[in-house]
């Protein structure tokens, strides 16, 4: 007799039914904790249902239960904290991931990039395709953090390269479209005016999640991600982990752009910053600016967060012996173009090419591919990339195109970098190496071609949604 028969009257068959098909319940793992090897996937299910308060198993390795009852729930629950989250939390944004348990996932991605590749290869289910002349509409929130507002243009930049139609869009749904393109869900649907999404048909969307798993706006943002026609997210690991969770999930690294503002030859110093310049006025900065001549010793410029100010707290005697920009910006919500503490695109591309150092602390404990700032403020603009140790990507080694280390080392390692001869000189090794790698490797209209166009043909794909 199977366990759900020993326990019919506990395990209602519909509970079992959402849980069989929302692929957070892991199978293999239960069963092994269980101790249970001939159970079946409904058996285990069951097992859950009926002793998650005494087997204190979770139903997989990332789903932490525990962690999920004390955040949201005020430590206590009578339904299983999956079934919690499946009936009630996630609709209502709530997260059962936490930063241990997501650390321990993308444990094996975080220094095998190729291993986190080969899991999004292996996964790949019907995804829609685009032919030249097709329509797309990047849709962005109107009151969206700024950063969203610049990945807006980029797309649809590196889409014309392709000779496809796109266009900005945010709240208007009625413009026809072959495909639409939603940039943070997170911030799509909740700011202020609120965006319906019983006005579209998520069904026909692709949504650009850029959140890390274990923060509270992903937690707003994956009941849309898991109904939506695709993801694209611009975190490697976090897009494997989203495949293993039965999501159709792209990479979606945001390269250079020939022509592209943002990546011009000469751009203009706003005049703001031209004392950081070397200059009585302000003019114009060159990709290939180099080392030596560059006024800036310390770049880092960023939201601030708990684990950001003590580090800084740390660091600032060290930094402060140094020609160092630092701006760490407390905001609540997003943050808008007409902030006081904002910095646009371009001005940071322009303070990034007049710096040694472009420095990298992670907003959380898990390590992190902070994209924008490390590529495009960072290698591309030909400044050296130092940073806590990340989790790595593609084609960008550690040592040779980056420079990382133990956070607790990172003032002395900095201060040994701008002081040292040997310092400076590996400074101005590693930061050409990673220009040129990144320029090589991450091409935005390479990527979006591969992932809307290379695929044609292939029995994988489907026709864009209309």
């Amino acid at each position: 007799m199977s366990t759900c028969n020993l326990i019919s009257d506990r395990a209602d068959p519909a509970d079992v039914a959402l849980i069989r098909d929302c692929n957070l319940f892991d199978a293999v793992h239960y069963r092994r904790e269980r101790g249970m090897p001939q159970a079946t996937d409904d058996d285990l299910i069951c097992d859950y249902i009926a002793n998650w308060q005494t087997a204190k198993v979770e139903p997989a390795p990332h789903f932490d239960g525990e962690s999920y009852i004390q955040r949201h729930l005020g430590g206590s629950t009578d339904l299983p904290p999956l079934l919690h989250f499946l009936r009630f939390g996630c609709q209502s944004g709530l997260n059962p991931w936490s930063e241990a348990s997501v650390l321990a996932w993308q444990e094996p991605f975080l220094q095998d990039p190729d291993r986190a590749v080969s899991v999004l290869e292996q996964a790949k289910g019907a995804w829609p395709r685009l032919g030249p002349g097709a329509r797309v509409a990047v849709h962005v929130h109107p009151q969206s953090h700024i950063v969203f507002h610049e990945f807006q243009s980029m797309l649809i930049a590196g889409f014309r390269h392709l000779g496809i139609k796109a266009q900005p869009a945010q709240a208007d749904f009625e413009t026809l479209a072959d495909l639409r393109l939603i940039i943070a869900p997170h911030d799509f649907f909740y700011l202020d005016p609120r965006i319906d999404p019983a006005l579209m048909n998520l069904k026909t969307c692709i949504l650009f999640n850029t959140e890390q798993i274990p923060s509270f706006w992903f937690g707003r943002a994956y009941r849309f991600l898991r109904t939506a026609a695709g993801v694209l997210d611009i975190n490697l690991q976090t897009a494997a982990c989203l495949s293993q969770l039965g999501l159709p999930v792209r990479f979606l690294p945001l390269g250079r752009i020939e022509g592209f503002p943002l990546f011009q030859q000469t751009l203009p110093i706003p005049k703001e910053y031209a004392d950081w310049s070397g200059t009585e006025a302000a003019g114009t900065i060159d990709a290939d600016h180099p080392l030596a001549e560059r006024p800036i010793d310390l770049l880092w410029i960023g939201s601030n967060a708990r684990r950001r100010q003590a580090f800084w707290e740390r660091a600032k005697p060290t930094f402060d012996q140094h020609a160092s920009f630092v701006r760490l910006v407390n905001v609540k919500g997003a943050l808008k173009a007409d902030h006081p503490d904002a910095i646009s695109g371009l001005a940071f591309a322009a303070l990034a090419r007049q710096s040694k150092i472009l420095l990298n602390v992670h907003h959380f404990d898990a390590p992190y591919f902070e994209w924008q700032r490390l590529m495009h403020f960072g290698f591309l603009q030909g400044a050296c990339v130092v940073s806590e140790t990340v989790s790595q990507i593609p084609g960008m080694q550690p040592g040779s195109h980056y420079l990382q280390t133990d956070i607790a080392q990172l003032p002395a390692y900095v201060d040994w970098l701008l002081r040292d001869d040997e310092g400076r000189a590996t400074l101005d090794r590693v930061r050409l190496q990673g220009q040129a790698a990144a320029m090589q490797h991450y091409d935005l209209p390479q990527t979006l071609a591969a992932i809307f166009l290379a695929h044609s043909g292939c029995v994988d794909d489907v026709d864009a949604p209309s």
